[in-house]
């Protein structure tokens, strides 16, 4: 039910920005920029009774001027006069709204009276004070962030803050992180935490949900344990009740948003046997320590890769795991390492860890990766540390779905929060 109430939002046929504007660094002018920029599939109606078009569409003075059917709105006029339009979008059949309209102090209590008007129209709206909403695979930016360009993938964030939703998707862009949707509630919406997070929990595109909360109600705690059921949900909160419930609780934005690079990856989980390869045979015991505390099985290497190292080098390799391969080594050593690793029947998880040196070339390691990953079911899981050529690397990584990092730690602790995540799902099924 709550899927078909909230498609409107997510996946509008057709929109209209009430508000538009062709003054640039106004909110009626950037939403309107970006949903033409980022390639909006449906009809845009900017209503603005001061034009007759907006970037060569035709506007409207009121949303009854418009014959055609409208799903979402987008508000950007004063908070007074959205209060006003919420009839009027009842009458024109708009089932959602996003009214981003900023509060000014001494009119907080108008909040209030927009959220009845709403409420009392029947319509499902997001705000006041809302950056908007973004859905990718509807080429929905609804928003009025300077970037309108939001790579597509299968990360969802929910958030309860303007300047941390727009920083989210930023630093996502930026680090090449694809995000399914993007939704910030605002000050006091009619769709509910709880309405959203079912929504996400069906919607396909989304494979796993970060939620960025800044207080706790019973109806969102239920719907969070609810949701962890069928979907990982990430949390930053430091709640001691997610924690009892069996949530990932991140320590930080940065790191959610890491672990949810190996939800959104395509490989499902296998179990917790972990082979660790690492181009630097001296940092295998510092490697050891910091996978120490996590879920991983390091299991002990398997015959068919010491014989795949004894075949290939004269040189002593130290075959534990950590696995080290001496960076002198030629690079089809370690590309043949891989290569067993990812069909091995005792291996269930890989983790890469290199070390950017002179002699070793990125590109090297970058090539072998993407030259197994589609074609095992195994989690591989990278970490490459170092200069530009060494984060060019991770990024191209990303860009192919490869979960990757850029610090050792971000790789085994994402993979650590994929195996537990799976591990207590496997077991509540078995009981």
């Amino acid at each position: 039910m709550v899927q078909r109430v909230l498609d409107p939002l997510f996946r509008p046929k057709a929109v209209a920005v009430i508000g538009a504007t062709k003054t640039p660094n106004k909110m009626g002018h950037d939403v309107l920029k970006n949903l033409i920029s980022y390639g909006f599939r449906g009809p845009i109606y900017p209503i603005n009774p001061k034009y007759d078009e907006i970037y060569d569409i035709k506007c409207y003075p009121t949303v009854l001027d418009v014959v055609d059917r409208i799903d979402l709105a987008v508000v950007t006029v004063p908070i007074e006069n959205s209060i006003k339009l919420m009839s009027e979008l009842a009458a024109k059949g708009v089932r959602a709204v996003v009214v981003t309209s900023r509060v000014e102090s001494g009119k907080e209590e108008l909040v209030d009276y927009l959220h009845d008007a709403a409420e009392k129209n029947g319509i499902k709206m997001l705000g006041p004070e809302t950056f908007g909403v973004i859905y990718t695979h509807s080429k929905l930016n609804a928003t009025y962030m300077n970037d309108p360009q939001v790579k597509a993938g299968h990360v969802a964030v929910m958030s309860f803050s303007t300047h941390v939703t727009t920083a989210v998707v930023g630093m996502a862009n930026y680090q090449s992180v694809g995000l399914s949707a993007v939704v910030q509630l605002g000050e006091r919406s009619t769709v509910s935490e709880a309405e959203i997070l079912e929504w996400l929990r069906e919607d396909r595109k989304t494979r796993v949900i970060v939620v960025i909360l800044s207080e706790m109600t019973e109806d969102l705690q239920r719907e969070l344990e609810k949701v962890n059921e069928k979907k990982p949900v990430i949390t930053v909160s430091h709640s001691i009740f997610l924690s009892e419930k069996g949530l990932l609780e991140a320590s930080s934005v940065r790191e959610a948003m890491n672990w949810s690079l190996t939800f959104a990856s395509k490989k499902r989980y296998r179990g917790s046997r972990t082979l660790i390869v690492t181009n630097d045979d001296k940092a295998t015991e510092a490697i050891y320590v910091m996978a120490r505390d996590t879920q991983l099985d390091l299991i002990e290497v398997p015959e068919e890769i010491v014989k795949e190292i004894n075949m290939s080098t004269p040189e002593e390799v130290r075959l534990e795991n950590p696995l080290g391969v001496p960076v002198q080594l030629p690079s089809y050593v370690f590309t043949g390492v891989l290569e067993k690793a990812s069909f091995s029947q005792e291996v269930d998880n890989v983790v890469i860890i290199y070390f950017e040196t002179p002699l070793s070339d990125p590109n090297n390691v970058v090539e072998a990766v993407l030259s197994v990953w589609d074609r095992t079911e195994k989690m591989i899981v990278v970490s490459m540390m170092g200069g530009r050529r060494a984060a060019e690397g991770v990024i191209k990584l990303r860009e192919n779905g490869v979960p990757a990092y850029f610090i050792p730690e971000d790789s085994l602790k994402s993979l650590d929060a994929f195996v537990k995540w799976h591990s207590v799902r496997s077991n509540e099924r078995r009981t």
